[in-house]
């Protein structure tokens, strides 16, 4: 039988016992820390309004030219609505202010410095453009969309025509008695009217009417009560005309 170990022997062999395990501890940690330095990064992952996971690819996975995810697509040319800019301006080369621009369907507004921009309608094909602001003859490119591109960036500059005149006058029965409410407007083609732009024209308690912006020239006006056919006819009078009477049958 043999004697029993001496006490320092047993400390002595815990002890090695002690840094075989610390070593291969260590040997351990260094060989994940190296694994997991080797694997590809986390994928961030965020939740919609929904609480649905959605992934967010890292930004080395998105190459050039790849494909752009579903539903996000850029619009062809061909399906993009085209669009009109420019500015307009008077005769005199100032900027026409809040000028009222008309294309088809389309109407928009110039800014204070003349400028404005469009987004082209469905129908341009045939439209006239036209300018317009208070005080002028307006301007007027007949057919102007069949020269767009309906699906592209166009560009154009308008100008005035000159100061715009108008026609003062009155309306009175065979006696010279006024005669209130009737409607007033020129005898003729009126772009303004047309497009809308024009107000009607009414008489006042004394007859008076006056037409603005009409251009220069010789015009003929007609009134009429309610119906537009029995329409009464002036003599011809020049723009800025101010003492054109006209006179109707009794009602």
């Amino acid at each position: 039988m043999s004697a029993p170990a001496s006490k320092p022997a047993v400390l002595l062999a815990a002890a090695v016992g002690g840094m075989v395990l610390l070593i291969g501890w260590v040997s351990s940690a260094r060989r994940a820390a190296t694994e997991l330095q080797a694997l590809p990064p986390i994928e961030a992952w965020h939740g919609n309004s929904s609480h649905e996971a959605v992934l967010v690819a890292p930004p080395r996975l998105l190459e050039l030219g790849a494909p752009a995810p579903t539903g996000v697509e850029e619009p062809s040319r061909a399906t993009r609505p085209g669009r009109l800019s420019g500015f307009v301006l008077r005769e005199d080369g100032a900027l026409a202010a809040n000028a009222l621009l008309v294309l088809g369907k389309q109407h928009e507004r110039a800014n204070a410095e003349g400028k404005f921009e469009m987004q082209l309608p469905a129908d341009v094909s045939t439209a006239d453009l036209v300018a317009y602001a208070p005080g002028f003859e307006p301007a007027l490119r007949p057919a102007y969309g069949a020269q767009l591109d309906p699906s592209g960036e166009n560009h154009v500059r308008l100008v005035l025509g000159p100061v715009a005149q108008s026609l003062t006058g009155r309306v009175v029965d065979a006696d010279g008695l006024p005669r209130k409410g009737w409607t007033v407007e020129l005898d003729e083609p009126d772009l303004l009217r047309d497009l809308g732009l024009r107000d009607n024209v009414r008489t006042d308690g004394k007859g008076v009417f006056t037409i603005p912006d009409v251009p220069g020239g010789v015009h003929v006006v007609r009134v009429f009560k309610q119906r537009r056919e029995l329409a009464v006819r002036s003599d011809p009078a020049v723009a800025g005309e101010l003492g054109l009477t006209v006179v109707v049958p009794d009602e």
